[in-house]
């Protein structure tokens, strides 16, 4: 299947989901990756949630009463990049940017920083079991990736959204592990797999 039309069928089975079937799901993922050793990782970036996506309001307030550096995605839309900006509150993220999606307020319980990113838990579409992700296109994470290749990338989704094969393209950055609500699952790191 065509990337834009596999694009669009998971967008619109993702869009039929309940708000139940959200927060169920979500829950689930949420305590497989407490199961994992990433969230012990210093400076975590977690993506804002919208439109039926995994939720990370429980990721984000976890991370924060464990005295975590949690950081969330900023965007720039005219270069189509995004910050690292670091939260103290979840209350700040109330902004939203162009495409709808909710970002830290400036000038509200944040501050930039030049800490290093040790994971990035990312959003997709669709994934398949290799890592390789469908986004919505523009290339962010890919951008932010590239200038943060150390850090450990976990993509959140529900298990409709793993499929047999994503054709990868030269600029696309594959994940580290998985983690829908009935299983994790480790890509690229073989060596870690008893470690994680």
């Amino acid at each position: 299947m065509q990337k834009n039309t596999l694009r669009k069928f998971m967008l619109n089975k993702r869009s039929l989901l309940s708000d139940i079937e959200v927060n169920k799901m979500s829950l689930n993922i949420f305590e497989l990756l407490k199961s994992t050793k990433v969230l012990s990782f210093k400076n975590i970036l977690v993506y804002s949630d919208f439109k039926n996506e995994v939720k990370t309001s429980d990721i984000i307030k976890y991370l924060l009463v464990n005295d975590r550096g949690v950081f969330l995605p900023k965007c720039d839309i005219t270069t189509e990049t995004f910050n690292a900006v670091q939260i103290s509150d979840i209350n700040c993220i109330t902004q939203k940017n162009k495409y709808g999606i909710k970002e830290p307020q400036y000038n509200f319980s944040f501050k930039q920083s030049d800490a290093e990113i040790e994971c990035v838990i990312i959003p997709g579409i669709a994934f398949d079991t290799d890592g390789n992700r469908i986004g919505f296109g523009c290339g962010y994470y890919d951008k932010f990736l590239k200038n943060n290749s150390n850090a450990f990338k976990i993509g959140l989704c529900y298990e409709f959204q793993i499929v047999d094969k994503i054709e990868k393209d030269r600029f696309d950055i594959p994940m580290d592990m998985l983690i829908t609500e009935n299983r994790i699952i480790i890509c690229n790191r073989e060596e870690d797999k008893n470690n994680i």
